[in-house]
């Protein structure tokens, strides 16, 4: 059904009042949280000059960007009442702000107790010589040659990349055990603030959990300046969202997985971090299939009504969206059932857990076929279930290619992963879009499959662009303390 843009509730994007202000909050907004904040917590503990510099330019923007939106709501007439990007937004900066002075204050108190050393190397290289020896042990003594690593200074620079790793977490174990006070700044009673272990869970749960918190707020964010997702069609508009951003967060991990991140918590692809090593950390890291099925499993179990919550009559649409549900549910389940101990008892062993890839296998081919109301509405479907298909054969491709190469003590890169990250990154961006608020927008504005998806996938080039680049200026940063 089209949709003439005529005849569609008046938008902000559509509205000549006060423009600029809008404009502006929204390119404030944008440098804060899509450049900012993900180089503040890359460089975190890394670059504390750089890291500082990041956090400052945030609090610039993000500052600056409530200032014009404010302004905005004050001069523009309200198009949308009562939505919740306003709150949200509000919450987002407060938690930001929070997590940017515990960490301040945490630095200043690190480098005061350690006379502005980051991290005990003595001690990390001991935790890291368990890593590399569990390598040797495994491979054989001749695997390093085999790989072209006879230069000792190979090991130093993965052990040196790990340590920055492993030191974080160190320092964060420091503080909670002993608290103390300190000469100068911070004072006495800020030490005792950051040895409280509440406190530091709570400045590691919101570093975990800003950037997604971000990107809600940018979606909802476009909702409103879109004029979508209104009455009940927000039930729709929030499966889509959060279907689509846990495959967009999904694939931004993967791909930086690719890059060497998470190798000192036992994520690298092709061997893990030997038994001791593991449980000498504040508890057992659980492996990243694990973490896949977990979030698999968790959005299968809370979310198998929420696209029928619109509706009081059940039709084969909504049992086709229970279906998938139910789908997560117990794939995820499975999957974290073959990742328990009890059933893969060599916990060295590289990855070789097909149920994430084959769960969204199943999806992306059920989603290439799910009925819908007009013809963009089922292309986009069909191009974003291609993609997750695309997923599942890049990742049994990187286990075949685990399985025949020989595995080296180093972390590996399998070249499939760049081809999973891309799939599963844009396949959650074009999920988002093809909800029907969002699919009879761009039908109003006359708008084709083929655009959209060739916009996102420029988009999502960019976005793993810009990933790369900061955990490039991460691994910089180790090389330079």
């Amino acid at each position: 059904m089209s949709v003439n843009a005529t005849e569609t509730p008046a938008s902000h994007s559509n509205s000549n009042s006060h423009q600029a202000w809008m404009y502006a909050h929204i390119t404030t907004m944008l440098m804060a949280w899509i450049f900012c904040m993900p180089a503040a917590l890359m460089l975190e503990s890394r670059r504390p000059t750089g890291s500082f510099l990041a956090k400052c330019f945030f609090l610039l923007f993000d500052i600056t960007g409530m200032v014009c939106g404010i302004a905005y709501r004050i001069l523009a007439p309200d198009l949308y009442p009562g939505n919740a990007h306003q709150p949200l937004g509000w919450i987002v900066s407060l938690v930001a702000a929070l997590w940017i002075v515990l960490s301040i204050i945490r630095s200043r108190e690190a480098g005061n107790g350690k006379d502005g050393k980051m991290c005990d190397v003595s001690v990390m290289s001991t935790v890291n010589g368990d890593y590399l020896e569990h390598g040797r042990e495994r491979n054989g003594a001749g695997s390093l040659e085999l790989y072209g690593y006879q230069d000792r200074s190979c090991e130093q620079s993965l052990r040196g990349d790990e340590d920055d790793d492993r030191c974080d977490k160190d320092e964060d174990r420091r503080l909670m055990e002993s608290p103390r006070t300190t000469e100068g700044w911070p004072s006495g009673l800020n030490a005792k603030i950051l040895g409280c272990r509440i406190v530091q869970y709570i400045r590691l749960v919101l570093m975990a959990t800003v950037l997604p918190l971000g990107f809600a707020a940018i979606v909802s964010g476009l909702a409103i300046w879109f004029g979508i997702f209104r009455s009940r069609h927000i039930f729709s508009g929030l499966a889509h969202c959060i279907k689509g951003g846990i495959f967009f967060f999904y694939g931004l991990l993967t791909f930086a997985r690719y890059l060497g991140a998470f190798a000192d918590v036992g994520w690298a692809w092709n061997v893990r971090p030997a038994h001791s090593t593991e449980h000498s950390r504040k508890g057992v890291v659980p492996s990243a299939e694990f973490t896949e099925s977990f979030v698999i499993c968790a959005y299968g179990a809370s979310n198998v009504f929420l696209e029928h919550l619109n509706a009081t009559r059940w039709t084969h649409v909504d049992l086709e969206h229970v279906s998938i549900t139910v789908l997560f549910f117990g794939g995820g389940l499975l999957g974290m059932v073959l990742e328990s101990s009890w059933v893969k008892r060599d916990s060295t062993s590289p990855p070789s857990n097909p149920l994430p890839a084959l769960t969204i296998l199943l999806l992306g081919a059920m989603m290439s076929m799910h009925h819908q109301s007009s013809h963009l509405s089922a292309a986009l479907h069909a191009q974003w279930g291609t993609l997750l298909c695309g997923f599942a054969f890049a990742r049994a491709a990187t286990y075949i290619l685990l399985h025949l190469s020989l595995v080296s003590a180093f972390p590996g890169k399998p070249f499939t992963e760049v081809v999973a990250a891309f799939c599963l990154v844009l396949g959650g961006l074009l999920m988002m879009l093809s909800a029907q608020d969002c699919v009879e927008a761009m039908d109003g504005f006359g708008l084709e499959s083929m655009t959209v998806s060739a916009i996102g996938a420029g988009a999502v080039a960019l976005v793993l662009a810009w990933e790369a680049t900061v955990i490039g200026l991460r691994r910089c940063g180790s090389q330079s303390y």
